[in-house]
């Protein structure tokens, strides 16, 4: 939660996401923690001494805690609501 409350604090949206979430809700005990963010890593990762980017084309942010992980990644950009699964435009019917 200290992930989640200094990017928030820091004005960007969060949310615990993944697996994590699966295992509360079923009373289970999550075995990491991963976050989504508004941020983008180089903004994120000025927070977090802690903190190490990885990856080249998609960066995560790595952060530290004792023997503890957490993930973060940036929000992924959002797509059209009319496009498909193909990423076609979608194409109305002829009743609508």
């Amino acid at each position: 939660m200290k992930v989640v409350y200094r990017l928030h604090d820091a004005g960007h949206d969060c949310f615990l996401v993944g697996g994590c979430i699966r295992d509360l809700l079923l009373n289970l005990k999550p075995k990491d923690f991963d976050v989504a963010t508004s941020a983008h890593p180089e903004q994120a990762v000025e927070l977090f001494h802690r903190g190490r980017l990885i990856g080249r084309r998609f960066k995560l942010l790595h952060v530290r805690f004792g023997r503890e992980l957490i993930e973060v990644a940036t929000f992924r950009a959002s797509h059209d609501s009319e496009d498909n699964d193909d990423g076609e435009q979608g194409r109305q019917s002829a009743s609508g």
